[in-house]
């Protein structure tokens, strides 16, 4: 959970960004880098680390068929939303981004926000309930 809020900083930060695109500011490639950067570095990671040992003892804890699974599958999402972004932002040169590019940008960087968003909060309700818990 510490990292959730290096990950808040991260999504702050993302938000920012996108709010600049949309306000028309031309893009900072360094900045956009420095996210995709993060996404790889801090939650990517962080996802699989909690795969391989947090989710399991969640699953522990809660018990069921799959007490997880939507989270996992969120992951997926995030995932796959992360490697869309990081090839966007490798694909821009030193012209100035297209509109086109823009757009993919701040919606990218928009529904990354939401998404990782509400899963973090997803996961602290989970840790919180299961805190309550006996081990099973």
């Amino acid at each position: 959970l510490d990292e959730h809020v290096r990950l808040r900083a991260l999504l702050a930060r993302m938000r920012r960004t996108a709010d600049g695109l949309h306000a028309g500011v031309a893009p900072d490639l360094a900045v956009l880098r420095g996210i995709d950067a993060e996404l790889a570095g801090l939650l990517l990671p962080h996802q699989r680390a909690e795969e391989a040992a947090t989710f399991p003892e969640l699953a522990r804890r809660l018990g069921g068929a799959d007490p997880l699974a939507a989270m996992t599958r969120m992951h997926e999402a995030i995932a796959e939303l992360v490697g869309r972004y990081g090839a966007l932002v490798g694909g821009l040169g030193t012209a100035p981004a297209s509109d086109a590019e823009r757009r993919e940008l701040r919606r990218l960087l928009h529904v990354m926000e939401a998404v990782i968003a509400l899963h973090l909060a997803a996961e602290e309700d989970l840790v919180s309930r299961a805190e309550d818990l006996p081990a099973r």
